[in-house]
């Protein structure tokens, strides 16, 4: 996927349009809506499941890809974080999912 200024990857687009947008920061971070012509390499990082950030210790910890729901790079910290459906996707509590494409999710 797409990485925006913000930090994360475009989970969506703008209504009417083929642009990529950040759901999670639209309306608050003007970074939401340009894209990174620069991306960051996420060789070497991980990312953990950002629901339980600092409340489990590496909670659903896979490699760092933009492919991840709501996937938000953080350079200046150990891990980059996304979702891993924990929380309601399903219904069955945790579930590493090591790629999740919320465009694909039709929810």
């Amino acid at each position: 996927m797409t990485m925006m200024k913000c930090g994360h990857a475009a989970q969506g687009v703008k209504s009417g349009t083929d642009e990529p947008v950040c759901v999670a920061c639209y309306g608050i971070d003007p970074g939401a809506t340009i894209i990174d012509d620069n991306p960051p390499s996420l060789e070497e990082r991980e990312a953990i499941c950002h629901y339980r950030y600092g409340n489990a210790k590496e909670h659903g910890k896979v490699a760092s890809s933009s492919e991840l729901a709501f996937f938000e790079h953080r350079p200046k910290e150990k891990y980059d974080t996304y979702y891993c459906g924990c929380s309601e996707w399903d219904g069955r509590g945790c579930r590493n999912v090591a790629v999740a494409r919320t465009r694909d999710a039709g929810r």
